[in-house]
């Protein structure tokens, strides 16, 4: 706003020359900025108030997206699960419940699909907290991916998925609504991949 601001002001000699008046022009720019700042203070005030309705319990949606996943998870002849958290209270983050469940499910699809050919296959989930930041990493024992495709899976024209990218993608964008941010940590071919996802802490 203050950029905006100035803005205006240079311009002001220049629309008085043009036939109006400095009082008018000023009058109708203090208008303009005044209902602009409204509309500012307005839209922070709902952002916060978004903010304070969006406090997912992640560890929560992570059990219910398991459950709920449990025959294709047995299907798929996953040895063990492991979630690994520190601290007794689940962290709480800034993301819609059901677009989190669906960035899970992306996650556990991949890894059920990377680890399909696998002789052993484990999936540990972490969570740790930082600071305004909730990292989770998602680590599986599948085929894992070479560094140079590291990036490219988070493309259409990179993606596994048949019919385009509606995967990994799609979880970044959907993610990048809430600030967050969704990445391979490490991943080495025959051993495995960790994801991270990063989330806003509510």
């Amino acid at each position: 706003l203050h950029g905006y601001y100035d803005t205006i002001q240079a311009q002001l000699s220049r629309l008085v020359r043009s036939g109006l008046t400095e009082e008018s022009v000023r009058s109708a720019h203090g208008a303009l900025y005044a209902s602009l700042r409204s509309s500012l203070i307005t839209m922070r005030a709902l952002q916060r108030k978004l903010r304070g309705h969006l406090q997912t319990d992640l560890a929560g949606e992570i059990i219910r997206v398991l459950q709920e996943e449990r025959p294709r998870i047995a299907e798929s002849g996953l040895g063990r699960i492991r979630l690994d958290q520190r601290g007794s209270v689940s962290p709480r983050v800034f993301v819609d419940p059901s677009d989190l469940r669906e960035v899970l499910r992306n996650l556990l699809s991949n890894s059920l699909r990377a680890m399909s050919g696998s002789r052993v296959r484990e999936l540990t989930l972490a969570i740790r907290s930082e600071g305004e930041d909730v990292r989770l990493e998602f680590a599986d024992t599948g085929c894992g991916v070479p560094g140079e495709k590291w990036e490219q899976i988070f493309t259409a024209e990179g993606t596994t998925r048949r019919g385009g990218g509606f995967g990994l993608p799609h979880a970044r964008l959907v993610l990048q609504e809430y600030r967050g941010w969704i990445e391979v940590a490490a991943s080495e071919p025959g051993r495995g991949t960790t994801m991270v996802v990063m989330f806003k802490a509510a």
